[in-house]
């Protein structure tokens, strides 16, 4: 997509409230790759922007779906948490044989 270039060359007189809520729009689009690019633009572009539509459009936005992004990634931390599968994996070495555990301590006694 080519959504920075564009905002970028319209200027900040014509990139004001219409662009800014069509940024706004892809900021929640379904496909991941449309969002990104959203991202991309807006902050790429929230400095040619007019202040007044940066500062009470852009950015509010913006900060509202990063809080909500980084909530949703709470609660998968949450849920992979309290079923296990974020437990710390065994040491290699915890065997025995290698550097760790009984292995030195059988070193130490030879």
């Amino acid at each position: 997509m080519q959504l920075t270039p564009l905002v970028v060359a319209l200027g900040p007189a014509l990139a004001g409230d219409r662009i800014a809520s069509e940024l706004i729009e892809l900021l929640g689009d379904e496909h991941p790759s449309v969002r990104a690019e959203a991202y991309r633009a807006v902050v790429a572009t929230a400095a040619h922007t007019a202040a007044h539509v940066a500062e009470r459009t852009l950015i509010p936005s913006m900060v509202k779906n990063i809080v909500a992004c980084v909530d949703t990634l709470g609660r998968l931390v949450q849920a992979e948490a309290a079923l296990g599968s974020l437990a710390a994996p065994a040491p290699a070495n915890s065997a025995g044989g290698g550097a760790g555990g009984e292995g030195r301590a059988r070193a130490a006694a030879a």
